[in-house]
């Protein structure tokens, strides 16, 4: 796609206050991009475009990562857009070394740039969307994060880069007899299984 045209698919979108200086597609114009797309703001679709775009935040675009985003997706117009993020997402499932980078991505999409850790009520929201299959660790998890109150009130990077690893250790509940606290398992994931096995 020549320049021109890739300027002009971005002006669809982009925020017309550009009183910052630098041209970009804001969190109102990124909506509009993902619903001509056929993408919920609420589904991965919608975290993997902006992780593909090369983008920092989540929903803000600028030009440079339009542009080089595209590129790098060899793409050049909405329906090769959409095959790729549909072709990228149903690959997850298999490719665990394409799913990894994105899921640490999301962490920093999820943070302020000011934390260092993400607030619990996000990790909450975001979990089941970004960690699929019907695994029955998820939903156990989000119960006992609503009954740990404000015991716990944030995730650390290492809390959530780990956990589709206990996902994948749990992955039935006679897993669950098997964990071990002596391991190297963050102490929250600890006291999960512990509050797990209290309700066995």
């Amino acid at each position: 796609m020549s320049a021109r045209k890739l300027k002009i698919w971005f002006n669809q979108y982009k925020d017309p206050d550009t009183s910052g200086g630098e041209e970009k597609i804001t969190p109102e114009g990124y909506q509009k991009l993902c619903e001509s797309l056929g993408y919920s703001m609420d589904g991965i679709e919608a975290l993997v475009l902006t992780w593909k775009l090369g983008s920092k935040d989540m929903g803000t675009i600028t030009y440079q990562d339009w542009e080089s985003g595209l590129k790098q997706m060899c793409v050049s117009n909405a329906k090769e857009l959409k095959q790729n993020i549909d072709y990228t997402v149903a690959g997850f499932s298999s490719d665990v070394a394409s799913y990894r980078p994105f899921y640490r991505s999301v962490f920093n999409f999820l943070k302020l740039e000011s934390q260092r850790t993400v607030d619990v009520e996000d990790v909450k929201a975001v979990l089941p969307v970004v960690i699929g299959g019907d695994s029955w660790v998820v939903p156990q998890f989000i119960e006992f994060l609503d009954k740990s109150g404000d015991k716990v009130k944030s995730i650390t990077r290492d809390q959530w880069q780990l956990f589709p690893n206990l996902v994948e250790f749990l992955r039935t509940a006679d897993a669950v007899a098997g964990y071990n606290t002596d391991d190297s398992w963050p102490k929250l994931y600890d006291d999960f299984v512990t509050w797990v096995k209290s309700r066995s």
